[in-house]
């Protein structure tokens, strides 16, 4: 069983001030989707977050992580089936 979390990313919150305060312009986008959500069953943990147009090519991905228990680094991918497919062959 897999156990799902989902929680408003530090960095989108804290663009959303900028944006309030008037320090950000709108047309500025964050670098992170609002949410991050954790995955966890008993074989481990993993993070997941939208990256949105994070190389300036209109084109999202998505990045896991997991505390080198299941890879070393950070994982990413260019569609978020293709990412949860992932999380689910490595949790369940």
């Amino acid at each position: 069983m897999i156990i799902v979390e989902e929680q408003i990313h530090q960095i989108w919150a804290g663009h959303q001030k900028l944006m309030e305060a008037g320090i950000c312009r709108d047309d500025f986008p964050s670098v992170v989707g609002k949410y991050h959500t954790i995955f966890t069953s008993e074989k481990g943990r993993i993070s997941m977050i939208e990256l949105p147009d994070y190389f300036g090519d209109d084109k999202t991905l998505w990045e896991i992580c997991s505390s080198g228990k299941f890879f070393s680094d950070c994982e990413r991918f260019t569609s978020w089936q293709e990412c949860m497919k992932r999380i689910k062959s490595l949790l369940e």
